[in-house]
This record gives C-alpha cells, sequence and structure tokens, in this order.
C-alpha cells in the first residue's frame, strides 16, 4: 500500500474500519503462525505463552490493532449477519489446536485462560504497566515476560508426562526441589 492514496482504501474496502479488520487478521494469522513454530520446537505450554508475547513486543502497533482498537458495532453485527467470524475467532481456534497437540487434557476453558493471561501480560508490557510495581521495576521487561511465561506453562498445562518449562523459581528456603516438580 505504499505510496497509495486513502481513496484506494476507500474503493477496495469501502472505509478504513473493514480494511483494518482485514489487516488485524492477517496480524492473527502471522500471530497463530509463531505461536505453533515455538510449540512444534520447544513442546511446552511456557513456549506457547513466550511466542505470543514476544509477537506482541515484536509488532505493537499490529498487536494494537488486533487486540486493543474497538471494533466498529456495526461492521461486527454485519460480519455476523452474513454469518462470518471475526478474524479473532479463527486464530482462537488454532491457539486451543495448538494447544491440545501441546497438551491433551487441556480444556477450552483452561486454554481460553493462557491466551487471556498472554493477552493481558503483553497488553500490561506495551503500555508500561507490567514493570510499574516496586518487586517488578528493577526487572528488564522480557526478563520478567520470561518468567510470567514459564509460570503460565506451569499452571495451565498439566498433562501427566507433558513437556514442561523448568521453573524460573528455586524452591523455597529449606525444602528440596524434586526433579520435575514445582513447588504450589
Amino acid at each position: 500500500l505504499m505510496g497509495q492514496t486513502t481513496g484506494f482504501i476507500y474503493h477496495h474496502w469501502g472505509a478504513l474500519d473493514p480494511f483494518l479488520l482485514e489487516v488485524s487478521g492477517l496480524g492473527w494469522k502471522a500471530l497463530v503462525a509463531e505461536v505453533a513454530a515455538a510449540a512444534a520446537s520447544k513442546g511446552t505450554g511456557a513456549a506457547i505463552a513466550a511466542a505470543y508475547l514476544e509477537f506482541a513486543v515484536s509488532h505493537p502497533t499490529l498487536y494494537w490493532l488486533m487486540a486493543e482498537r474497538r471494533m466498529n458495532d456495526e461492521l461486527v453485527r454485519s460480519t455476523f449477519a452474513r454469518g462470518a467470524a471475526l478474524p479473532s475467532y479463527g486464530a482462537w481456534v488454532s491457539f486451543l489446536e495448538i494447544a491440545r497437540r501441546t497438551d491433551p487434557t487441556i480444556t477450552p476453558a483452561r486454554a481460553r485462560l493462557v491466551h487471556a493471561a498472554a493477552h493481558g501480560f503483553a497488553s500490561q508490557l506495551l503500555s508500561g504497566r507490567l514493570t510499574s510495581t516496586p518487586e517488578t521495576a528493577a526487572i528488564p521487561p522480557r526478563e520478567l515476560c520470561a518468567r510470567i511465561t514459564a509460570d503460565l506453562g506451569e499452571l495451565f498445562f498439566t498433562a501427566p508426562g507433558a513437556k514442561r518449562a523448568k521453573s524460573a523459581r528455586p524452591a523455597p528456603p529449606g525444602k528440596k526441589q524434586r526433579p520435575g516438580r514445582r513447588r504450589p
């Protein structure tokens, strides 16, 4: 679209909102591709959450458009009236499939929690709020994300025998950390 006028958008999409919805759909596809690649290479829930956050950090404006920008209500209604789904729905279905390949016992509700938690942390990170508390201010944002995603993987991906990321937290003083186990 470089060098095109806004008339190009209105000629092909009729308005700005349908164009932005299509761009957000391309963003959701790219996010799912990165999450799928991370899950395939590492096979952990933490890898899924880490890829989600890394995508948001690497593409902050696109992520804002995909997940933060308020959608035009009339466009949403007309999309549903045509029997179509929003671009984020296909991404959600793919995300659930990726989560199930990583942990066959994961429920849609737990997968939704992983997705919601990753989105929440991405939003906090991009807005600067993630590192705005006394206990997080001194931690570099990407390091904090690594700690958080390790915990997300451990909390929501629980299938026996599922590959798990090593915990970023040591055992409490006086307790021995058992291999492959985390403290509650």
